[in-house]
């Protein structure tokens, strides 16, 4: 009995080190992403819902994301859209950027200081 109960606290001792070390190379993981993702910011939106972010690794610009619906048919898929009473939407997403000065006056001069989204900008 005795000998049974060394055994399972040598096993358990055993266990103990080994999750030790997974947890360790989890953390020294966890860091090297962590070190390699790239770092963003969301700056705010416009009134036309236009994202503003900020990225780390370029810190002498703004860049703007924007997404628009688009309703664009060809001459097939209007016939199709139109036997099946659909309506055949595409969304775009674009990216710009503002990068000197005037760029960004430009921007602040556009926005509304009062709006609901603009003020965080």
């Amino acid at each position: 009995m005795e000998r049974e109960k060394q055994q399972v606290m040598r096993e358990t001792g055993r266990l103990e080190d080994l999750i030790k070390k997974k947890q360790a190379k989890i953390a020294s993981l966890n860091e090297k992403s962590f070190k390699g993702s790239i770092k963003t910011t969301l700056l705010g939106m416009d009134a036309l819902r236009a994202e503003y972010w900020h990225f780390k690794d370029d810190p002498q610009r703004i860049y703007m994301r924007k997404e628009e619906d688009v309703r664009s048919k060809t001459d097939a898929e209007a016939e199709e859209a139109a036997i099946e009473e659909i309506e055949l939407v595409k969304r775009v997403v674009t990216w710009t950027y503002y990068e000197d000065e005037d760029q960004f006056e430009q921007l602040l001069e556009k926005l509304n200081p009062k709006g609901i989204r603009e003020k965080k900008l």
